[in-house]
């Protein structure tokens, strides 16, 4: 998906329009108003904030948003703008691992299984979009797997959720993948909290990794802020802000603990 796509409200290319050009039909004057109206239906969707990712409150059950960072529970609605997440059902052998991108939208995500070797290990690179598995000398089963990838410690903590469902084990390399399935633009989905980039949540478990990103809610992970050049603390008013698909929800105000 373009970024022009979310504009489409704006092109007036319809099968009956584009056959009053090929008929010669065209009127400029035609045009022009029916853009104008195109732009005014447009502006209003906006000011309406029609359609529009919006937060509504924080849900604090979940975890407060705290200077020293930790998982937070925000509501909303809209927050998806009708995308869907990039997915691989990765196999070797009778292993079976299911692999979603946290974020919506056409990732780019490639996974492959490097040839066993010492100990389970998983990298990702969000330069390359990247994921290598390399399961441990004599193999590692699709749970030891799937849960090296929940890890929080894991380099696809936030970018990579997976699931393992049989009782299989990896014990061969497996050529790359993309992960595929996603609609959306990926680029153009980012949390933030106090200017810094934050990522959907995941969950440390090798069978149960269910989205934290939906049109009603997202359970982010916010970074250590406190760590910041200069350094925020309790008490900190702080804005959360979503861009969904290019359009952008702002929560101002958020009090750290």
């Amino acid at each position: 998906m373009t970024a022009t796509s979310r504009f489409a409200d704006l092109v007036n290319s319809s099968a009956a329009h584009l056959a009053e050009l090929v008929a010669g039909r065209y009127n400029m004057l035609t045009e022009i108003e029916q853009l104008r109206a195109d732009v005014e239906a447009y502006a209003c969707k906006l000011e309406n904030s029609y359609g529009m990712p919006v937060l509504d409150w924080l849900d604090v059950t979940t975890g407060a948003p705290t200077a020293a960072g930790g998982d937070v529970l925000i509501y909303g609605r809209n927050l998806l703008q009708s995308q869907t997440f990039d997915s691989l059902v990765l196999t070797c052998g009778a292993g079976v691992v299911t692999l979603h991108a946290l974020t919506p939208g056409v990732s780019g995500i490639t996974v492959v299984v490097a040839a066993p070797s010492g100990s389970l290990a998983v990298t990702y690179s969000t330069t390359t979009k990247i994921c290598t598995i390399t399961p441990a000398a004599a193999g590692s089963t699709d749970d030891a797997v799937a849960t090296a990838i929940n890890t929080a410690a894991a380099q696809t903590d936030g970018h990579i959720r997976a699931i393992s469902s049989t009782l299989g084990t990896f014990l061969s390399a497996v050529a790359s993948q993309p992960m595929t399935g996603g609609a959306g633009d990926y680029a153009q989905n980012i949390l933030r909290v106090a200017g810094t980039q934050c990522y959907p949540a995941n969950t440390q478990h090798a069978t149960v990794c269910a989205a934290k990103w939906t049109d009603t809610s997202i359970i982010a992970t916010f970074p250590n802020l406190t760590a910041l050049t200069p350094a925020l603390a309790a008490t900190d008013k702080v804005a959360f802000s979503l861009m969904s698909n290019g359009k952008i929800a702002v929560f101002p105000g958020l009090i750290l603990a």
